[in-house]
């Protein structure tokens, strides 16, 4: 296979030949047919004398003009090999760089400072390849976290049946001692940490298996209104302050009880992040055909470095809680074709945009 540069440079050279070639015939001949007519009408006219001498100018002229052809073949084929080196280097390393990310390389970039359609070009090769690396990387997490998914579920399913044995089995013994002073202290703490097991468990299935969801419309306000006391407690145990701006009338179309686990979800985790009297905001509004919902606290913020791992499956920044809470949330909210978005500075405080759709005609995209 011809390399780039063979197969501009010979046909350039080609024509550069043929060119010279031609225009040192048409000047000879074209020269000797000039003279010839001139001599005709000078005195004396003798034609073997003066065609010969003639002849002999000329072909001395012709040397001359062969030597410059070929000194003008020799400059044009440096320049040419030169133009075509400066345009088919950079071409040369696409090209290897083109077969290194065919072979799974994607940290390759092009360097090229010219800013003309090659350095375009670079360009839009420099960013395709980082959009491949992290779609890449994306299509290898989503792999991951559905894997851990079906495993959570398949394993919580499991602990689920015979926890619920333990259970039955310590109630009736707490029947049998229900006198006893270590009955009174022991079995409620037993009962506690057994349901603090039957909460991750659930939080585990909804994770990897959430259950399909029933859409209909619902009255955002009146739901929140329903939400208020299941996080009630957790907020004055802070003595945080809450504000709710929503719209009056605002409808959704979303399954009500993935909704209520979402707000809740969401809510659970603004006021682990705050501090005391610290403040957490609620508020809604309708733009165009969805429903934006924002839930934002003054809290302790997320770190850059952590703000990634959020949606990973057991990452929490807390010290306690199962690291599922934003997992399932992303999951219901991508089950309910809803949008999600999480903005967050260290020590300043964390906003979660969740939107809805409000219209029928709303683009179904997810997160």
């Amino acid at each position: 296979m011809r390399s780039i540069e063979s197969r501009i440079l010979i046909p350039f050279l080609i024509i550069i030949i043929i060119s010279l070639a031609i225009l040192g015939f048409t000047s000879y001949y074209g020269s000797y047919k000039i003279f010839k007519s001139l001599l005709y009408y000078l005195p004396d006219y003798n034609e073997s004398l003066y065609t010969g001498f003639v002849a002999s100018k000329l072909l001395e002229l012709q040397k001359y003009t062969i030597l410059v052809a070929i000194i003008s073949i020799i400059v044009a084929s440096q320049l040419t090999f030169f133009f075509t080196y400066g345009i088919v280097r950079p071409i040369k390393k696409l090209s290897i760089a083109c077969e290194r990310v065919a072979k799974g390389d994607f940290e390759v970039k092009v360097e090229y400072k010219s800013e003309d359609e090659i350095g375009t070009l670079k360009d839009a090769f420099n960013t395709m390849v980082a959009k491949i690396k992290e779609y890449i990387e994306n299509i290898e997490k989503i792999n991951r976290l559905t894997l851990v998914g079906e495993m959570s579920a398949s394993l919580a399913h499991e602990i689920r049946n015979p926890l619920q044995g333990i259970k039955s089995c310590l109630q009736v013994m707490e029947t049998d001692l229900k006198e006893s002073k270590l009955s009174k202290e022991l079995f409620p703490l037993v009962y506690n940490e057994i349901n603090r097991i039957d909460r991750i468990i659930s939080d585990l299935l909804s994770y990897g298996r959430p259950s399909d969801p029933y859409f209909e419309w619902i009255a955002l306000d009146k739901v929140l209104d329903e939400i208020l006391p299941f996080v009630d407690s957790m907020i004055k145990k802070k003595g945080l302050n809450l504000k709710i701006d929503v719209e009056k009338g605002l409808e959704i179309y979303v399954d009500s009880s993935h909704f209520k686990q979402i707000i809740i979800n969401v809510i659970s985790n603004a006021v682990k992040a705050c501090r005391q009297k610290d403040s957490i905001f609620i508020k809604a509004l309708r733009k165009e055909d969805e429903v934006i919902i924002e839930i934002k606290d003054t809290g302790i913020g997320i770190s850059k470095e952590n703000l990634s791992k959020i949606f990973n499956p057991f990452f929490t920044a807390f010290g306690e809680g199962t690291g599922l809470g934003l997992c399932v949330v992303q999951a219901l909210v991508n089950q309910n074709h809803g949008k999600l978005k999480v903005e967050s500075e260290e020590n300043k405080g964390t906003s979660v945009y969740i939107s809805f759709p409000c219209a029928i005609s709303h683009d179904m995209s997810g997160n």
